[in-house]
C-alpha cells in the first residue's frame, strides 16, 4: 500500500460511485471511505492524501468511468525522480522511471482505442529498448523527463 496525493477538480458523477471507487482502491470500509468522499468533495480543488492498496495505473483507469476529474500525484515517483536528480540512481533505475511512463503513456492512448491488452506488455518493451542506449543517452532522456515532472521545483529538497 502506498499514499498518493489526488486533487478532484471537477464533480461529474454519483457520489455512490466515488465512494465506491475509494472504497475499492482504499480498502477503507464504506463508512470510512463515504466520510473521506464527503471531506474530498468539500473541498474541490484541494490536495487529499489516501492510502491505495491497487496500483495508480488502475486507479487512473478506474477514476475514468465515475466521471469525476481527479489528478493524481504519485509521492514515491516524485521522491525518486528528486533522488535520480541529485545523481543518486543508477541508469537501471532511471530506465525504470522512463519505461513505466513511456508505458502509461501508451496505454491510455490504447485504452482510448479499446486495445488493452497491447498496454500490458509496452512497459517491458520499452524497458528492453533503453538497456540498447548507452548511459549519456539514458542520462538526457531522464533530464528530460525530471525536468518535466518537477514542475520546476528544487531538487536538493526532499
Amino acid at each position: 500500500m502506498k499514499t498518493i496525493t489526488l486533487t478532484i477538480n471537477h464533480i461529474g458523477g454519483s457520489k455512490l460511485s466515488f465512494v465506491k471507487f475509494i472504497k475499492d482502491h482504499s480498502g477503507m470500509g464504506l463508512k470510512e471511505s463515504k466520510e473521506w468522499c464527503d471531506i474530498a468533495m468539500t473541498e474541490l480543488g484541494k490536495k487529499q492524501y489516501l492510502t491505495i492498496k491497487t496500483s495508480l495505473a488502475e486507479l487512473k483507469k478506474d477514476s475514468q468511468s465515475i466521471g469525476f476529474d481527479i489528478s493524481f500525484e504519485d509521492k514515491e515517483k516524485q521522491r525518486h525522480l528528486k533522488l535520480i536528480g541529485l545523481g543518486l540512481g543508477d541508469d537501471m533505475d532511471k530506465i525504470q522511471i522512463i519505461a513505466e511512463e513511456l508505458g502509461n503513456k501508451l496505454s491510455v492512448q490504447v485504452r482510448q482505442r479499446q486495445f488493452e491488452h497491447i498496454a500490458v506488455v509496452a512497459e517491458d518493451f520499452f524497458k528492453d529498448f533503453l538497456l540498447t542506449l548507452n548511459s549519456q543517452q539514458i542520462e538526457e532522456l531522464i533530464n528530460k523527463h525530471i525536468e518535466e515532472n518537477t514542475n520546476g521545483e528544487r531538487l536538493d529538497t526532499l
